[in-house]
This record gives C-alpha cells, sequence and structure tokens, in this order.
C-alpha cells in the first residue's frame, strides 16, 4: 500500500489516510504480488507524504519529483507536485497577508 493524502468525508470532521493498494506481500499469485518496483514506489511515496503532512512543502515536492524521475507516469506523483505547489502559494499569501495587516 502507499499513501495517496488526507481526505475529510462529508459529514465527518476528521480527516484520515487513503491509500492505494499496489499488490500483497507473500502471495504466490503472481498476479497479486507486489513486485520489487511497487515496493520501491510504495516506500518512496511514503516518504514523500511524510513530509507533505510535516508540512515540508518543499521536501515533499522534491520527493515527488525523484519519484517522477523513476516513474515517468506517476499520476500520484504528479497530482502531488502540484498540490505542494497550490499549497505553498496559499501559505505564502496568508502570511504576505498577515504581515501587511500586523500594526
Amino acid at each position: 500500500m502507499r499513501p495517496l493524502r488526507r481526505v475529510r468525508v462529508k459529514g465527518r470532521k476528521q480527516e484520515f489516510m487513503i491509500y492505494e493498494l499496489m499488490g500483497l506481500a507473500d502471495t504466490a499469485d503472481p498476479e497479486l504480488n507486489a513486485g520489487p518496483a511497487e515496493r520501491e514506489l510504495a516506500e518512496m511515496t511514503g516518504a514523500a507524504s511524510a513530509l507533505f503532512e510535516a508540512g515540508d512543502l518543499e521536501g515533499a515536492c522534491r520527493s515527488y519529483q525523484q519519484i517522477l524521475r523513476q516513474f515517468p507516469k506517476d499520476g500520484v506523483a504528479s497530482s502531488m507536485i502540484a498540490t505542494c505547489h497550490a499549497c505553498g502559494r496559499d501559505s505564502k499569501a496568508k502570511v504576505t497577508a498577515a504581515q501587511e495587516n500586523a500594526p
């Protein structure tokens, strides 16, 4: 499994993490088995997600960019890079507005 991102469901106050199932460990079925590439992608995404959740948007963005270098077609990494940039712009706008309104 790899973490995707936290979401809030309508009617609930608490956010929760959603995951993508990459495969199963310890299965004899080759179609269900998580191969080395899937395990590496899940591990890399977990590290990037932890940075994002900790508020380290620059670090998360770098980590997701590294994922794209190794897995160029990964839509999750592409989406999360855009999210990091959007969150960064929003944070900078809030800081600037607070500084402008400070006495």
